[in-house]
């Protein structure tokens, strides 16, 4: 079964390989993902038991959005002038929600 963790770091892989947009899910040209396209596409690539699917889709959005000052993880990924290397700090972080109490994660 796959953990938040495993899929916070499928994430990454793939905005890696496939890179990073922002004003599109993906880009058809170039096969780039915006954040939610590559968490999606984590989601849907990785192995959970029935009822997993829902509790680690939910526990990974969750860990994302209380990092991000806004609840649209779509218009987190698309501010002006944000880079892929933030986005890419943000799991980071994320996975770090997962051993540290929520108060010692600053916002981004």
């Amino acid at each position: 079964m796959a953990t938040v963790k495993d899929i916070l770091a499928r994430t990454v892989e793939i905005l890696e390989t496939d890179g990073w947009c922002q004003g599109l899910y993906t880009d058809p040209s170039t096969g780039a993902h915006c954040l939610l396209s590559a968490l999606n596409k984590a989601f849907s690539e990785l192995p959970y038991g029935p009822c997993d699917a829902l509790k680690a889709r939910t526990e990974t959005i969750t860990a994302i959005r209380q990092l991000i000052s806004t609840p649209s993880i779509m218009l987190w990924n698309d501010v002006s002038g944000r880079t892929k290397q933030e986005v890419l700090g943000l799991l980071e972080r994320a996975q770090a929600i997962l051993t540290k109490p929520s108060d010692a994660i600053p916002e981004v």
